[in-house]
């Protein structure tokens, strides 16, 4: 999807750029605590102290996990990937299970890690089957973080955040599994 970062205007606050009226990239270096009606916070969460929510989920056991992070105003929060890694150039955040946490648990750290956001889970939204994986995807809100906690994990996964209205995030997202999710909202 190359073009966009052409179309985006420079704003005058560091670390934001605005594609369209309803999307905002967020870089790691921007600051500020809030943006906007878009208000985050510094945190450093322990994801084994998350307790799963009790929610209708499937019995299989997936190979990944996380979380779609929608605002009340229906937009979502998608990463932009570090070195297209696997050909993904936008895509949302989800990982591999982690040996001693829970599939609820490593969609919050998963989602974390990769959009710099702490999340508490609404609800099971869908088993997305690849060829060879399950990937299970939670529906969430978000209640902190910050874009500068995508820096500082041992490898760093994202380059930036985007705060994206649903058609948009489709149009980003470039692997049809993204898209496919989006449209299930």
């Amino acid at each position: 999807m190359k073009g966009f970062k052409e179309l985006i205007k420079e704003e005058e606050e560091t670390g934001v750029e605005h594609y369209n009226d309803s999307t905002i990239f967020f870089y790691p270096e921007f600051e500020g605590m809030s943006y906007g009606n878009i208000r985050f916070s510094d945190v450093q969460p322990n994801f084994k102290s998350f307790r799963d929510k009790q929610i209708y989920e499937p019995d299989v056991i997936p190979n990944s996990s996380g979380i779609i992070v929608q605002e009340p105003d229906g937009r979502v929060w998608i990463r932009r990937v570090a070195n297209d890694f696997e050909g993904f150039i936008y895509s949302l955040a989800k990982g591999q299970l982690e040996r001693g946490l829970s599939i609820q648990q490593n969609a919050i750290k998963e989602t974390f890690e990769e959009l710099g956001l702490l999340c508490n889970i609404n609800r099971w939204l869908t088993d997305f089957y690849g060829r060879y994986t399950i990937s299970r995807f939670y529906l969430g809100k978000r209640i902190g973080g910050h874009p500068s906690n995508i820096l500082g994990h041992r490898i760093q996964e994202t380059d930036y955040i985007v705060l994206a209205d649903l058609e948009t995030a489709k149009e980003l997202c470039n692997m049809e599994r993204d898209k496919e999710i989006l449209n299930m909202l």
